[in-house]
């Protein structure tokens, strides 16, 4: 079929088709648009709506101020935390964001798909910087502090600020740390209930480490956590806090220790 057969075909189906929409009623040329052109529709609808979304994604945009994770924590109401820790910096909630998550839980033994999805946030949000503190029972907070997922705090406070914590203050072994880096991985050994207790003491003692590094902070005489109760009542793992080494906040992360040191807040219960 040559073109000129081809473009007077198609003269004489749009010819054909404008007689009939003469003869059709409006519901019925309705329904001929809808069978023809749906598809272009539907594209149209879907683009119109993908640019709106990015257009007020970006309007609605709010820097982000603070970003904490209170892993494994009991009963604490993560929005009113957020509202409650932004009042203490003098932060408007409706112009920055500002968010405690104490939802998420995470157990170092066995993953659930609960616990997967929890690693992956957190190795997300360290990664964008978005992350700026992590308080947790101590078995997780030994586990990411031997990955070196926390700042020294000599960095963050000034030695009169650091005395503050000296009897609460988490230690890791720098020169043990790097020994292990350096040797082939094996499975962590199986250590009894007293050999645990054991290892978690040795956290508090600098003078019997090689290379002592503050990365964190018991928490267990804090007033929010004294308070509150959301974390084991028995303190055989005591919460820990550290303040992430990709923080772009450390200001806000070491605001957020104080408050946690000397807040017994109202209402956290969920």
């Amino acid at each position: 079929m040559t073109e000129k057969t081809t473009k007077s075909v198609a003269a004489e189906i749009r010819e054909e088709q404008r007689n009939a929409l003469k003869t059709m009623s409006p519901k019925q040329k309705l329904a001929y648009f809808w069978e023809y052109y749906k598809i272009h529709v539907l594209l149209l609808i879907s683009g119109v709506a993908i640019v709106i979304s990015i257009v007020s994604s970006i309007i609605n945009a709010k820097d982000q101020v603070f970003y904490a994770m209170m892993l494994n924590a009991y009963g604490l109401d993560s929005d009113y935390l957020s509202e409650d820790f932004a009042a203490f910096i003098g932060v408007d909630t409706e112009q920055y964001y500002c968010y405690v998550d104490a939802g998420s839980a995470l157990q170092v033994n066995s993953y659930s798909q609960t616990d997967i999805g929890t690693l992956q946030k957190i190795m997300a949000y360290t990664q964008a910087g978005d992350l700026d503190v992590i308080v947790s029972d101590s078995d997780v907070f030994t586990q990411y502090s031997e990955s070196e997922m926390f700042i020294d705090l000599r960095m963050l406070l000034s030695e009169a600020e650091l005395a503050t914590y000296t009897d609460h203050l988490y230690y890791v072994d720098m020169a043990v740390i790097a020994a292990e880096s350096d040797a082939a991985p094996t499975d962590p050994p199986q250590l009894t209930e007293a050999e645990q207790a054991a290892a978690l003491e040795s956290h508090r003692h600098p003078e019997a480490m090689k290379d002592p590094v503050p990365v964190g902070i018991f928490l267990n005489e804090a007033a929010f956590i004294k308070s509150t109760g959301s974390y084991h009542p028995d303190y055989s793992q005591p919460p820990v806090f550290g303040v992430v080494i990709s923080t772009l906040q450390p200001k806000n992360a070491i605001s957020f220790l104080e408050y946690l040191w000397t807040t017994e807040p109202s209402a956290t219960t969920e």
